[in-house]
Formats: C-alpha cells, structure tokens, sequence
C-alpha cells in the first residue's frame, strides 16, 4: 500500500491546535514528482505562515477535523471506492 489519504489527495497543511505544527503526506506514487512544489509550498506556509500555491484543497479539515482534534472520515472506509469513482490507495 502507498501512502494515501481517502481521497486520494495529499495533505498538506499546518495541523489544527497544535503550534508549530506542520503535514506534507500521502502524495501516493507521486510523491516523487510533487515534492520540490509540496517541499516548497510547506516551507513558504513555516517561514510566511502563507504559501503561493494553493494549497487550501490539501487541508487536513476536509476531513472534519477540529482544532479539538475531533472528526475524521464519517463512514471509516479509507482508501474505498465511493460509487464508481475511485479513492484512497491505489493498487
């Protein structure tokens, strides 16, 4: 298994009530080639508190979570197919 959210979109962002801290995962099999723009986009987020790229998709709230730390997916099938579109790790 690679390393995916369900969604199949990376997260990267700064982690809900907890100072100073920061994610840059689940790129899946394209972590090779979206790394110097992630690598980028996270460093700017660290230094400037603000990133050039659009990074908002990326959040880690799309998944309900809460400054609390509360939430997460509702129907807990991570990495499932949801109708015909597929989501999560890729086989």
């Amino acid at each position: 298994m690679r390393p995916c959210p369900a969604d199949a979109n990376p997260v990267v962002c700064a982690i809900p009530g907890v100072s100073g801290a920061y994610v840059n995962a689940g790129h899946n099999c394209w972590g090779i080639l979206w790394s110097p723009a992630s690598g980028q986009a996270i460093a700017e987020l660290i230094v400037n508190g603000k990133s050039s790229y659009a990074i908002e998709p990326f959040d880690i709230s799309r998944f309900g979570l809460t400054k609390s730390g509360g939430g997460g997916e509702k129907d807990g099938k991570r990495g499932r197919k949801k109708g015909d579109a597929p989501v999560g790790e890729q086989w």
